[in-house]
């Protein structure tokens, strides 16, 4: 049975003859390396997800960008964010049927701060990232209690001390920092 296929991630890849095919020679062994699928269309690039588990998948991305940025000599432009595959809404009849383990949905969203506020945010330091342990209604956020941030602005925050985790949130900390959320499983 094929695994159904998710976006990940589409971005900009305008490159000149002899860098697309070295491109696709490495998006092959790339896509076997971390279980996903990364396909050259045109001038744009194409992650979707495979075998791999949510963790993994936020390190393809980032690898992918990384991969991008040789290639480009700058960041990629992100053309398309991550769908989360909760969006595919399925009848309620389908619900007692058995289904295979998912992976909990992986979301992208920017870090909200207000100059007087902050973040609002209060999380607690974890194996795969900050654990949110609550948000104020004010400035709001687009995740919840219970949701991991496991990277912000493309960093992975995943398996570091405690101390790491600190640091590079903080650097990072910025209204608009794009964060990569693991969903809670409800």
């Amino acid at each position: 049975s094929s695994v159904p296929r998710n976006v990940l991630g589409k971005y900009n890849a305008e490159l000149p003859d002899q860098q697309r095919r070295e491109l696709v020679g490495d998006l092959q062994i790339y896509s076997k390396r971390f279980l996903v699928s990364a396909e050259l269309e045109g001038d744009v690039v194409t992650l979707y997800s495979g075998e791999a588990n949510a963790t993994q998948e936020m390190a393809a991305q980032e690898e992918l960008q990384k991969l991008l940025k040789f290639y480009l000599r700058s960041s990629p432009e992100v053309i398309s964010e991550p769908v989360p595959l909760q969006r595919h809404a399925t009848a309620p009849a389908d619900r007692s049927a058995p289904r295979a383990a998912a992976s909990p949905p992986l979301l992208t969203v920017p870090l909200i701060v207000d100059p007087e506020l902050g973040a609002g945010i209060d999380v607690e330091c974890g194996p795969h990232g900050y654990q949110v342990v609550s948000v104020d209604d004010m400035p709001g956020q687009k995740f919840e209690p219970g949701d991991i941030i496991i990277a912000i602005a493309g960093k992975s925050l995943a398996g570091l001390e405690e101390e790491e985790q600190e640091e590079i949130f903080g650097e990072n900390f910025e209204e608009g920092a794009v964060l990569q959320i693991l969903k809670a499983s409800r």
